[in-house]
């Protein structure tokens, strides 16, 4: 018999309260008025109780009359918070009048609160509710939406909304996080919550949605905080090595600078490394006429800047694996003319026993790679290069570049250099 005693329904609506299901919002709110919360409130609670049918109640008419009882007493225990219990009358063919619950209802949210212990959270999420929506009704959608996370933050509200009053009034200030000048608030505070003032400013500000290029376009997800919101970012450097042992370009043999400097003086020499790995660039021969710029992964934003790369003699090196070439696929969307070295089969093959597992492969359409380096992108997400029982993985291969013999990688660097003579 599958009954509603009083235990399960207060852990159902304790559920739906945590979820926020009873956070109601006045409506229509209106700046610089109270919202009206018992307007908004439904006119009553009403909770349905999972009762017997009439088969069960003759079969368990004990079971019955202790459900009832429970009822009662809750009800008579939980008369003070509102809670009030409906009563339906049956008349039975052999056992006769009887009466059992049939619902519970609460007249007021407030009732609702009490009998869950809940009064002071209640209190508290119209307090932060009114504030927020006083000051800003714009945020009405957000606050239906989120009202949990409005009333996380409720120790913190009125820092959030100062801290939107001063963007609202300071749009595109080009400061960084670390000079806003509104009271409590600092560069950690905004970092922790840069979330839910991005959700609050796209609202409040439309333009904030709109390119920073200024050309119309809706601005990219991948726009970081300060971009979107016009404070200055923490400049991105690109760090490179002079490896031309005739050089006078400078006497540094290890440089990082901003990447707006970078792009904005050529270096001399025609051939240009990119390499992912610190050590490996680090550990580098001199070689004539060539630079090496460490890689960063995915996103050549910044280093795509620096235009004059154009004109150079590019040649990318990263992992062996999906991950590299898709890599070297975003690389060519900047520079269609980068070529890759030791990221070909033959050295895939040539170095099986160093191969290890790729934890997360790319497996999308990359457009920009070579026939010869398409198949074998392809071979590595089907996993078509050997036998599988011919390597002891469970997975898609990769070999880390760190792993190729360092008289491979001369001998590669020699071939370079004489391809880029022809």
């Amino acid at each position: 018999m599958n009954l509603s005693f009083p235990d399960d329904l207060k852990a159902k609506l304790l559920d739906a309260w945590r979820k926020g299901k009873y956070f109601t919002v006045p409506e229509p709110v209106s700046e610089n008025s109270c919202p009206d919360y018992a307007a908004s409130e439904p006119p009553n609670l009403r909770f349905p109780l999972k009762g017997p049918t009439a088969s069960e109640s003759l079969k368990g008419f004990d079971t019955v009359r202790r459900w009832t009882e429970a009822w009662a007493l809750h009800a008579d225990k939980e008369a003070r918070s509102g809670l009030t219990l409906v009563w339906k009358e049956w008349d039975h063919r052999q056992l006769g009048k009887n009466r059992i619950p049939e619902a519970v209802i609460f007249f007021q949210l407030d009732d609702l609160a009490l009998y869950l212990g809940k009064r002071k959270e209640l209190d508290l999420w119209r307090a932060v509710c009114a504030l927020a929506l006083v000051r800003y009704p714009a945020l009405e959608p957000w606050v239906r939406k989120r009202p949990l996370t409005l009333l996380e933050n409720a120790p913190i509200l009125e820092m959030l909304l100062n801290l939107t009053d001063w963007y609202l009034a300071n749009r595109k200030s080009g400061l960084y996080l670390r000079q806003v000048p509104v009271p409590g608030v600092d560069t950690k505070f905004i970092e922790r919550n840069r979330g839910l003032l991005k959700q609050w400013w796209n609202l409040l500000d439309p333009e904030a949605l709109v390119s920073v290029s200024g050309d119309g376009q809706p601005a990219s997800p991948a726009l970081s905080f300060e971009d979107r919101f016009g404070f200055r970012a923490k400049p991105e450097l690109i760090r490179f090595r002079i490896l031309d042992p005739l050089s006078t370009f400078t006497p540094y043999t290890d440089l990082s600078v901003p990447a707006d400097e970078f792009a904005s003086v050529t270096l001399p020499q025609s051939r240009i490394l990119i390499i992912e790995n610190d050590i490996t660039a680090l550990s580098l021969p001199s070689l004539p006429d060539t630079a090496v710029i460490f890689g960063r992964g995915y996103g050549f934003t910044s280093l795509a800047k620096s235009r004059w790369l154009a004109d150079k003699n590019i040649w990318y090196w990263g992992d062996l694996d999906t991950n590299g070439f898709a890599i070297l696929d975003q690389l060519r969307s900047a520079f269609p003319s980068a070529r890759s070295f030791l990221m070909d089969r033959k050295t895939l093959l040539a170095n099986r026993d160093k191969w290890v597992t790729e934890p997360a492969p790319a497996r999308r359409s990359l457009t920009r790679l070579t026939v010869d380096e398409n198949l074998l992108y392809r071979d590595l997400l089907e996993n078509r290069l050997v036998p599988l029982d011919s390597y002891p993985l469970n997975g898609i291969p990769r070999l880390e570049q760190e792993l190729i013999p360092w008289q491979t990688v001369l001998a590669a660097l020699e071939k370079i250099i004489l391809i880029d003579l022809v």
